[in-house]
């Protein structure tokens, strides 16, 4: 689980003091591997404001570990997977932890490299959204590139395309992301990118 809460002590002069508490967030995972090594239900649920289920899918890995299925709802790859929603390149692009989708995925995952496509119902229901993902990590970095495409509405496409990357050289971090962001309904393109060093 994942609780943080804050209170807030506050006094001006001459007046009493006001105290207010808060939850900021509030989450509870759930995991249960009903075949060990092959095959798990998961739930990721939001408690502190409204109660929402974010992730709640079945997984299946085959023979060798390097590959699985899921099919439930779940966060669509895409991306860093950064905890600030509202970065531009989570909040421009639509891949944040507020956005889920219903659907399927599959992926790999030999040695060092990660790919997934994921199918899903996108915007509406009757038109579907697919998302791409790959990536490669090493000890001192990692590279990536992911790409969407979703129909929004009968005459209008939305694709979002993506290179991440990272590098770690002792107490330093560097990350960055560039999207590009193609709606057919605005005749410009968009950019968001994040450079980060930590």
């Amino acid at each position: 689980g994942d609780l943080r809460a804050n209170y807030t002590y506050s006094k001006a002069p001459g007046e009493g003091p006001t105290r207010k508490y808060g939850i900021a967030k509030g989450l509870l995972y759930l995991e249960f591997d009903f075949v060990p090594d092959k095959a798990l239900f998961y739930i990721d649920q939001e408690l502190s404001t409204a109660a929402t289920t974010r992730e709640f899918f079945m997984l299946y890995r085959g023979g060798s570990s390097d590959t699985y299925a899921k099919v439930g709802r779940f966060f669509l790859p895409s991306g860093l997977r950064l905890q600030d929603d509202t970065a531009f390149i989570r909040a421009n692009t639509r891949f944040n932890y507020g956005v889920t989708d219903t659907g399927f995925e599959v992926g790999a995952e030999p040695g060092p490299f990660s790919f997934s496509v994921a199918l899903t119902n996108g915007a509406t229901d009757d038109r579907k959204k697919i998302s791409s993902y790959g990536y490669g990590m090493w000890r001192h970095g990692m590279i990536g590139a992911s790409t969407s495409s979703e129909h929004d509405s009968p005459t209008n496409v939305r694709k979002v395309h993506n290179i991440f990357g990272g590098l770690h050289f002792g107490r330093f971090t560097w990350l960055t992301e560039v999207d590009d962001i193609v709606d057919s309904s605005s005749p410009d393109m968009q950019q968001a990118a994040l450079f980060e060093l930590n």
